[in-house]
């Protein structure tokens, strides 16, 4: 999949893109919202990973963003997120996002969202190919 990290530190946008990598995507980063959604607006992304808490355009905006642009393959969003807080994860989901998981879940965390967010794109091409 072609897969888009966003996060404002660096350090975790490497870890994570590192950890993408292992499983053999393609990855790209961002470090703010705003620079992602540059990023989504020129190429097209299966996958936009993004951390919640940054400057200029937060995750949860960036997911408003992504759904009210009407882009004609569906993007597969996870808000990634430091923030444990009650109630993230149903304002996450309520906000556009697909997924949702803490930054400091580890790599097989990521791995098993990333699994789904694969069963996701694969049966949209898959209908995609059938309507053509």
């Amino acid at each position: 999949m072609k897969i888009l990290t966003v996060d404002d530190s660096p350090e975790m946008l490497l870890m994570i893109r590192a950890s993408i990598q292992t499983l053999g995507h393609d990855v790209d980063t961002a470090n703010n919202g705003f620079e992602a959604w540059q990023m989504i607006e020129k190429k097209e992304y299966d996958v936009v990973v993004s951390d919640w808490n940054m400057p200029f355009i937060n995750g949860l905006e960036l997911v408003k963003i992504i759904r009210e642009a009407g882009f004609r393959h569906y993007i597969y969003v996870i808000l990634c997120t430091g923030n444990d807080a009650q109630g993230d994860l149903v304002k996450a989901i309520d906000g556009g996002a697909d997924d949702y998981v803490s930054k400091y879940s580890g790599h097989d965390q990521l791995r098993v969202h990333l699994q789904s967010a694969q069963r996701i794109v694969d049966l949209e091409r898959r209908l995609l190919e059938m309507s053509a």
